[in-house]
């Protein structure tokens, strides 16, 4: 495996089909490495806490985000789009949705509770 010094801010893997992970963790000990294989992709940043890994997977791709410790804050300068055929959001606590401008809920049918 080759150990290759990176002074980023971001890291992008694409691959082929498979599982993307992006995890975060306070503390990292390995220096930075780069790992490309056929089942899997590893891109990790000594001291940058992000590790992003492809394993192909023939039943489905995913996308997971999470985090060891602290929290995931996804900040685009422009539009952000959450889209597919069945969305979730849950939280163990408070969970707050906030506009400045209009928030406007659609669907064919709406529960509140």
């Amino acid at each position: 495996m080759k150990r290759i010094e990176m002074l980023v801010a971001a890291v992008a893997v694409s691959g082929a089909v498979g599982a993307i992970a992006l995890h975060s963790a306070r503390a990292q000990t390995e220096p930075a490495q780069i790992k490309t294989g056929v089942d899997a992709r590893i891109a990790a940043l000594e001291q940058k806490v992000a590790t992003l890994e492809a394993q192909n997977t023939e039943l489905r791709n995913v996308i997971q985000i999470s985090t060891a410790a602290g929290s995931v804050t996804i900040k685009p300068t422009g539009q952000l789009v959450l889209k597919g055929t069945s969305v979730a959001v849950e939280s163990t606590g408070t969970t707050e949705l906030k506009s400045s401008g209009t928030m406007t809920l659609k669907g064919a049918l709406i529960n509140i509770n």
